[in-house]
């Protein structure tokens, strides 16, 4: 992959980093930290050990689900926002022989930690239970990701490791700048963490499946995870028997058990 076309994900960094100095005062002072937050950007992205080393702290995991390789990370001054990204494709080399990340790939997640800026925790809960429209940080998220809800599958609240996860599931596109988009089934989610001035949020995209005529309530047993309710709405009424099955409770609890979701 030549430097023009590893581009993409130093746009990323940029337009996340621009979106910090909008927030943050202090022209000076930030213009010296948004040049060096760069150089750390640029490290991280080619070198392939601080990319998982990055991916892995912003996590809070030991290792990453089977199949997954990390993408990219971003850590933004005064704990202002994290941002992991994994896919299910490897990293490559460009022309220099620097490791730089895949594309998007069939399977990837991108779980951001950031403040609560204006009631986007309460959004994000509300909208995830299918009560109110706005996405909350989603909305504002600078990261030149985005998704469309071609249809709603499901939604419902679990628990991993003694944390409450709202979650809802939708058939769509996820994209990037200068990437191809990726048709797949894209579940938002977001851990209740204790603390409420930092909103934690992620959206993990799989493969589409068609339905194999799997019951649509499933029983989580023995784990100790629950699906609290997988509620109805006007989306789902409208749904055929080809609409495709998204995860279940228990695959998407199990997923996330690889993470600290609230570190």
């Amino acid at each position: 992959m030549s430097e023009r076309e590893s581009s993409p994900w130093l746009y990323v960094g940029v337009g996340c980093l621009l979106a910090v100095i909008l927030v943050m005062g202090s022209c000076v002072a930030i213009g010296w930290l948004g040049v060096r937050k760069a150089k750390e950007l640029g490290e991280d992205i080619t070198d392939p050990v601080k990319r998982e080393a990055k991916v892995l702290e912003i996590l809070g995991a030991e290792e990453l689900p089977p199949g997954y390789y990390p993408m990219m990370a971003l850590s933004m001054p005064l704990g202002v926002m994290e941002m992991a990204m994994l896919t299910d494709e490897p990293p490559r080399e460009d022309e220099e022989g620097r490791s730089v990340p895949a594309e998007l790939g069939a399977r990837g997640l991108i779980y951001v930690s950031q403040r609560d800026f204006g009631g986007n925790r309460s959004e994000l809960s509300a909208y995830l239970r299918g009560e109110g429209k706005s996405r909350g940080p989603l909305e504002n998220l600078h990261t030149d990701v985005d998704f469309d809800e071609r249809r709603f599958l499901a939604r419902g609240e679990l628990e991993v490791d003694d944390v409450a996860v709202l979650y809802a599931s939708y058939e769509g596109d996820v994209g990037m700048h200068g990437h191809p988009d990726v048709d797949a089934v894209t579940t938002l989610f977001q851990p209740l963490c204790p603390e409420a001035s930092r909103v934690q949020t992620g959206i993990w995209w799989v493969p589409v499946r068609e339905r194999d005529g799997a019951e649509d309530e499933r029983d989580v047993g023995a784990s100790g995870r629950r699906d609290v309710e997988r509620e109805a709405d006007a989306s789902r009424a409208e749904a055929t028997d080809e609409a495709p099955t998204p995860p279940s409770p228990e695959e998407l609890a199990a997923f996330l058990s690889f993470f600290e979701l609230c570190g």
